[in-house]
C-alpha cells in the first residue's frame, strides 16, 4: 500500500470515528506520526494542526471546516477510501445478526472494494462503494430485477444506501461459483462470445426501457436521445485526450471530423437494454450458462454498442444474428468502436495505466475511415 494509499485510509478512519489504535496497523502509525509533523505526502497533500487522543481515538481541535477540507481532499484525490474489518463487522451484524464470518478474498476496484466471506457455511459477495457514484443505484437496480431483464446475476441479499450502517453504500449479494475465460486465450473467449451472442444477449438486448444511457435507481436512461448519450461521452474522453496532449493533433482533427459526421446519421429510437460493459472478468461460465456480475454499467441503447465493446476486449468482430448488417449498421459500429476506445485510453491515462493497447487499437479503427 502507498503512502498516499495509507495517508487516505488514516483520514478515512478518523473522519469514520473509528477507533484508531484498533483499526489502524504499524505501518499507518508511521503515516500519522508525519501527518502531526506537518510533513507532506507524495508532495501535494499536506495536513496541518490535527490532534490525537490515541487511547480513544477520538478529535481533539478539528473544526467542522477542517473535516471538510478534509472530506474534499479524499473526494479529490485519486486513491480509494479504503474499508476496514470494523465495517464488516456491521454489516455481518446487521444483515446476519453476527459478527462472525471467515474472509476467503478481496478485491479492489476503482470505485468499490469486494470481500468474499463465508458465513454460515455459505458463500458471499460483500460490494462496499468507496465512492459516491450514481453506479451504485444502476447496480442495484439491475439486481433487483435481473430476473425479469433475462439476466442471471447473483441474488441480492441486501442493499443499504442509507450509510448508517457503515459510512459507505453497500450490497450483499450470493457468491457466484464459475470460472473467469482468461483475457489472455482468444479462442475460447471468441467461443464464449458467440454464444452469449446467439443465446443471452439476444435476450437481454429484446428488454426495452425509456431513457438512453447509464440507468439510474428506477432504471430510467439519464439522457433523452442515444445521440445525446454519445456526443457526451465522446466530447468528455476527447477534451480531457486534447488537454493531456495524448494524441497527436493530426489524429485528434480526424478523431473530431469522424465523430461530426457520423453521429449525424445515428438514429436509435428505440432504448434496449444492454450490459454496457462486458469485460472477459464480468462474467462466469457455468456449465453451459453465464452469469453476470458488475452491473454497474447497464444502461438502454443500441445494441451494436455492446459488440462494439466485445470487439475492443477481444480484437475480432462478432456481429449479432438479430441486428441487420446493413451499411448504415456497420458505420453506426465502426463509428462506436472510435467512441469507446478514446474512452478506454482516457481510463488508461487517468490511471496511469499503459496507454499502448487503446492507441494501437485506435488506429486500427480509424483506419476504417478514410482520410478527408
Amino acid at each position: 500500500m502507498s503512502k498516499k494509499d495509507n495517508y487516505c485510509r488514516v483520514l478515512n478512519l478518523w473522519l469514520d470515528s473509528l477507533e484508531f489504535n484498533q483499526a489502524s496497523s504499524v505501518k499507518e502509525l508511521g503515516v500519522v506520526k508525519a501527518i502531526l509533523k506537518g510533513e507532506k505526502i507524495d508532495s501535494e497533500l499536506l495536513v496541518s494542526d490535527l490532534r490525537v487522543f490515541q487511547k480513544s481515538g477520538q478529535l481533539i481541535g478539528i473544526s467542522q471546516e477542517k473535516i471538510g477540507e478534509l472530506n474534499k481532499l479524499l473526494d479529490n484525490s485519486d486513491c480509494k477510501m479504503k474499508t476496514s474489518p470494523n465495517h464488516l463487522k456491521k454489516i455481518m451484524l446487521e444483515v446476519f445478526n453476527k459478527q462472525e464470518y471467515k474472509l476467503l478474498d478481496s478485491i479492489t476496484a476503482t470505485t468499490h472494494e469486494v470481500y468474499i466471506v463465508m458465513v454460515n457455511e455459505k458463500k458471499y459477495a460483500i460490494r462496499i462503494a468507496t465512492k459516491d457514484k450514481p453506479a451504485f443505484y444502476t447496480e442495484l437496480w439491475a439486481l433487483k430485477n435481473s430476473k425479469r431483464l433475462n439476466i442471471s446475476a447473483p441474488e441480492l441479499i441486501a442493499g443499504d444506501d442509507s450509510k448508517k450502517v457503515i459510512p459507505f453504500r453497500f450490497t450483499v449479494e450470493t457468491f457466484i461459483e464459475g470460472y473467469h475465460v482468461p483475457s489472455t486465450e482468444k479462442g475460447k473467449l471468441k467461443i464464449a462470445y458467440d454464444k452469449l451472442s446467439q443465446t443471452t444477449l439476444k435476450k437481454i438486448h429484446k428488454n426495452v426501457t425509456s431513457g438512453f444511457g447509464p440507468l439510474d435507481e428506477h432504471g430510467k436512461g439519464r439522457y433523452a436521445t442515444w445521440q445525446d448519450f454519445l456526443q457526451a461521452k465522446f466530447e468528455k474522453a476527447y477534451r480531457e485526450l486534447k488537454k493531456q496532449g495524448i494524441l497527436p493533433i493530426s489524429t485528434l482533427r480526424k478523431i473530431d471530423n469522424i465523430h461530426n459526421t457520423y453521429i449525424k446519421e445515428i438514429q436509435v429510437q428505440t432504448p434496449k437494454i444492454i450490459l454496457g460493459d462486458l469485460h472477459p472478468k464480468n462474467f462466469f461460465v457455468q456449465n453451459s450458462s453465464f452469469c453476470f456480475v458488475d452491473l454497474k454499467s447497464i444502461m438502454g441503447g443500441d445494441p451494436l454498442w455492446e459488440y462494439g465493446l466485445i470487439n475492443y476486449y477481444l480484437d475480432i468482430e462478432i456481429w449479432p444474428s438479430y441486428v441487420a448488417r446493413t451499411n448504415s449498421a456497420l458505420r453506426r459500429y465502426q463509428y462506436y468502436l472510435i467512441n469507446i476506445t478514446i474512452n478506454k485510453l482516457w481510463f488508461h491515462h487517468q490511471h496511469k495505466q499503459d496507454c499502448t493497447g487503446p492507441k494501437e487499437k485506435l488506429k486500427r479503427y480509424l483506419a476504417n475511415f478514410p482520410d478527408q
